[in-house]
């Protein structure tokens, strides 16, 4: 997506904000935060994109508005576009591009995730630390997963968000591994997965990051915890994940204010 298009869209659409969004917020299935926040605008993805996210629990849509209790303005993307939907790497960014078009400078990304850490249980949030790319090919064609240790990232909300969380027993950190998907991993997968070290596993989020990264935008990367492999909860499909970031989003809309809070604390 050139930037000529995305300026379009931003014209089309009459965008104009008072200030560029200081947060925005990438929710995955199911997660549902910031739904009273003191809304300025609000866009379909149909709308602005062209196109409407096709799975269930991700509504497509974009609210300017400001961040509870303070004047820092936010920006909420409930539901995301992803590879198995049929879509390139530049159309599940195409939200992201938009919003570094109009200044974003943090953006947080969540998903639901199943568990492969067994101390886990359902509705944990998981701290994205590190995470294995197994969407994107590399320039041969293959992926490196089997080849390759987990990418590392480094942010300022990263190392805020694991300062937060260091004595919270309930908030988790670890390796996400995104896969293409759409249907759940074999048990030969997870194990692998396992074995190679990852925590927990999704299909996105990962090209989102490494978009942030590549392009000046601050990022972290938080999993809901929607089921554990192997754990006493008999595994699910699509409508529990959705049941269960829905539990979880009251612990992540908590857990995502104090982090404003706190950051707008260090800016002053």
């Amino acid at each position: 997506m050139i930037t000529v298009e995305i300026n379009n869209i931003i014209e089309k659409a009459s965008l104009k904000l008072p200030k560029p969004p200081e947060f925005g917020f990438i929710l995955g299935s199911g997660v549902d935060v910031f739904s009273n926040i003191n809304t300025i605008a609000s866009y379909d993805f149909a709308d602005l994109f062209g196109i409407k996210p096709s799975i269930s629990g991700h509504s497509g849509s974009l609210t300017f508005g400001y961040a509870p209790g303070s004047e820092i303005l936010i920006a909420v993307l409930k539901g995301r576009y992803h590879v198995y939907e049929g879509h390139s790497l530049d159309v599940v960014t195409l939200p992201l591009q938009l919003l570094k078009a109009l200044g974003l400078k943090n953006i947080v990304l969540t998903n639901a995730a199943g568990g492969i850490d067994q101390s886990f249980t359902p509705s944990d949030l998981m701290v994205i630390t590190s995470y294995f790319d197994c969407i994107s090919p590399n320039s041969h064609g293959v992926l490196d997963i089997l080849k390759a240790p987990p990418e590392t990232y480094t942010s300022k909300l990263l190392d805020l968000a694991l300062k937060l969380i260091k004595d919270d027993k309930a908030m988790r950190k670890g390796c996400y591994a995104a896969v293409l998907g759409p249907s759940y991993e074999t048990t030969a997968e997870v194990n692998m997965l396992k074995i190679l070290g990852a925590n927990a596993v999704g299909m996105s989020t990962v090209p989102e990051l490494k978009y942030a990264l590549a392009n000046n935008i601050v990022p972290l990367a938080i999993s809901v915890i929607t089921n554990v492999w192997g754990g006493k909860t008999e595994m699910g499909g699509h409508k529990e994940v959705l049941e269960v970031s829905k539990i979880a989003s009251k612990k992540l809309e908590s857990f995502l204010c104090q982090l404003i809070e706190e950051h707008s604390r260090q800016v002053v």
